[in-house]
């Protein structure tokens, strides 16, 4: 768990990485952090309490895990940079005022989902997540590095699909990783 705001008004936190094993980020966790750019959250988050990011102004996106059940009220509130969020089908509640005053925001989601009902009920973009990633390579392409590859970004099922939404947004960002099969995504 990361506490009440156990981070709340940091100056200078640009950066953060979440260690796997964290189920709730508490209320008001990274509250008016300014300067935090970017968060990495783990698998093991269900849940975003009230405020938890509230007033993060330089937070540019965002992917919620999938065993995320609950974004509380106000959790993204006043995120001013926030331009793309990934909210995955594992949530069902998201609470009042979470995305209020994100200008820029724009919510990736399954058609239907709780995502879509509330990006619509405040007027806020939504795109379906099927319209941003990329289509399977097709097998029968010998000369094609991935065939051979184990890397999760090539494997099949939902795993892939995450690993084709984050390869997405890298591009999206221009952050060029190399996959374990030499090709850049």
């Amino acid at each position: 768990h990361i506490d009440e705001s156990m981070f709340r008004d940091c100056a200078m936190l640009k950066s953060v990485c979440l260690p796997p094993g964290i189920v709730c980020i508490g209320y008001e966790a990274f509250s008016r952090c300014r300067l935090l750019q970017e968060i990495t959250i783990p698998d093991s988050v269900t849940s975003i309490e009230n405020g938890a990011f509230s007033g993060c102004k330089s937070l540019k996106n965002i992917i919620i895990p999938t065993n995320v059940v609950r974004i509380s009220h106000r959790a993204f509130e006043s995120c001013e940079s926030l331009k793309d969020i990934v909210i995955p089908d594992s949530v069902i509640s998201i609470g009042n005022y979470a995305f209020a005053e994100c200008t820029c925001l724009t919510i990736y989601g399954y058609n239907p989902s709780t995502a879509k009902s509330y990006a619509e009920a405040n007027d806020i973009p939504f795109k379906a997540i099927n319209s941003i990633t990329d289509e399977p390579s097709t097998p029968d392409t010998p000369s094609d590095p991935t065939d051979n590859c184990s890397c999760n970004c090539h494997a099949g099922g939902i795993k892939a699909f995450f690993f084709k939404l984050i390869n997405f947004f890298q591009k999206l960002f221009g952050i060029n990783k190399v996959c374990a099969c030499g090709v850049k995504h």
